[in-house]
């Protein structure tokens, strides 16, 4: 057989796979994404990442109150709605280019301030806050190693488990797929 033939019988099995499986629809609205802004900020302690110093643990700490400050002005009833409107998700790794504008004009930009910024978006995620879709994880995320962070901060032993089984199944799709994310990252 051919690589063309099985580029094509891959891209057939694929399709057939989201026939009988389709994507489930993209909520854009939950009880975490609700949360009003003192709530939001009491949970950065218990999902920053666990492998941290405390200098970062506190840099995050002071992204996040920022992150929210400019989560706060974009269009939208809750954070992910606002996370959308802000157009960061659809930015990609590009995505940062708005908080950094947004710094300029209120006059507090700095390369530390937008850093710190970006490093707390972490926590959003990690709590379920807000969900940025799969291509800016691949895209956007990737810098801020934000899967990896949230296998830490949402359910360690769960992706452990998932982790152990790929391995065991060298041939499954799951495993290369696994091992060129865990690669990119």
């Amino acid at each position: 057989m051919s690589t063309a033939t099985r580029t094509v019988n891959a891209s057939t099995s694929v399709a057939a796979i989201g026939d009988r499986y389709p994507a489930r629809p993209v909520p854009d609205d939950w009880p975490a994404t609700r949360q009003p802004t003192e709530q939001v900020l009491e949970l950065w302690a218990a999902v920053s990442p666990r492998r941290q110093t405390p200098r970062s643990h506190n840099f995050r700490r002071r992204g996040l109150r920022l992150l929210l400050e400019w989560l706060q002005e974009q269009p939208g009833d809750n954070w992910q709605q606002r996370w959308l409107a802000s157009g960061a998700d659809a930015a990609g790794e590009r995505w940062a280019d708005g908080l950094a504008c947004w710094l300029q004009r209120q006059g507090k930009y700095s390369r530390t301030r937008l850093e710190t910024m970006t490093s707390a978006l972490i926590i959003l995620v990690g709590a379920d806050v807000i969900r940025p879709s799969l291509s800016w994880l691949f895209t956007g995320g990737k810098k801020r190693k934000v899967a990896r962070n949230m296998i830490w901060s949402r359910d360690a032993a769960g992706f452990d488990r998932v982790n152990r089984f790929c391995r065991q199944d060298s041939g499954s799709p799951t495993t290369r797929v696994s091992t060129s994310c865990s690669a990119s990252q």
